[in-house]
Formats: structure tokens, sequence, C-alpha cells
């Protein structure tokens, strides 16, 4: 029967895309994509070790991280494994992009003031004011570290390695999140540290 073939073909079909999408999640052509896109939109050079998808087709990146973040009083971010859900109807009913969830394990941030006078890295500023409110942290304005002698930039006339951030703080209510075995540290631009909380 027609109708009965149209939805053999449509469910073949289906199954090809899906099974292409699952394994093209594993490729290090997706974990090259998944750096460059963390990169332009959390502002800072990031790091992934693999990546892969749930049967669900949520993208699971593993050994997220960004340049440094194991040195004392250095802006960055680790994360051990980050779950990211999305959902195209969240996009069809108009509620600000295809995320819908993140799930961030063993997650380690380091705060430390920019020359802005705001908190790096910016892209997570909102979320660590979250937690210091929780913790009831008195960490002031951030002490903007002492200016550097200016100097010929080297990457004169080449594009900035470390765009401005796309994600914005309204991002964190637009979207489920669960943290789990988190800590965060903010750090003084004399490389003291001024507060830090575990186990989030």
């Amino acid at each position: 029967h027609p109708i009965q073939r149209f939805v053999v073909t449509i469910a073949v079909l289906a199954g090809v895309l899906y099974a292409g999408v699952f394994l093209a999640c594993r490729t290090d052509g997706f974990r090259s994509y998944a750096e460059e896109f963390l990169g332009k939109h959390l502002g800072v050079p990031v790091r992934v070790k693999r990546t892969h998808a749930t049967p669900m087709l949520d993208i699971v990146l593993s050994g997220v991280m960004t340049d440094g973040i194991s040195r004392k009083g250095v802006a960055g971010y680790r994360v051990q494994e980050a779950v990211v859900h999305w959902s195209i109807l969240n996009r069809m009913l108009s509620r600000g992009g295809i995320l819908s969830g993140l799930e961030l394990k063993g997650l380690n941030v380091a705060f430390a003031p920019a020359e802005s006078g705001a908190w790096e890295p910016a892209a997570l500023e909102k979320l660590g004011s979250w937690v210091a409110d929780w913790g009831r942290f008195n960490l002031g304005t951030p002490t903007v570290p002492a200016p550097a002698a200016p100097r010929e930039p080297e990457n004169k006339g080449k594009p900035d390695a470390a765009p401005a951030p796309a994600v914005k703080p309204e991002f964190w209510d637009r979207i489920t999140l669960a943290i789990e075995n988190g800590s965060m540290s903010w750090w003084n631009a004399d490389k003291g540290e001024l507060a830090s909380a575990t186990g989030i």
C-alpha cells in the first residue's frame, strides 16, 4: 500500500539519520567543532578530550578544560563530563534556543579579576555569583591587576584568539542546570585566594 511504503521509507531514513548523527559525535572532526564552538561562545580557548552521544542524542563532552586552569590564580575551568540536553521543540516554541539543559559533573572553576574590573571567566560570572551569594562570600569588587606596559600586539591584523563570550548572564536563567561534585575559587590580582566552595 502506498501509505505503508511511505511510512517504511520515512522510518528507514530516520534510522539512517539517527545512526549517522550518533556515530558522527564520536569523530575527531566533531570534537574539534565542539572545541571551536565552546571557545567562541565562552570567550576562551577550550580543549575537549572526547565526545559522544547518548541514545537520546544528547551530547556528552569529556575532559573539557581551559589552558592554565591548574595554575594558581589563573582564571579558567575544568569539567570532567558535560551532558548537553537539546530540544528542537524549544526552538519552535521560541524559548530562547535549542539548548534545554546542562549537566556538569566534576566542575572546577577558578575566578580571577579581569582588566575590566569584572570576574573572569566572564561567561560563568553569573554562575559564580549565585554560589558566592549562597555562601555569603564578601568578595567585593575584583581588584584590577596593574596594567602592563604597552607593547606592539603579536597578532596585529589577525582576529583575537579569545573573542568576547557569547554566553550572556540571562542564558543561565533559560536552562535546567545540574552540577555534581563542583568546586569554585576566587583569586585576587596578587594570586591570593579570597574564597572557595567545594561539594557543589
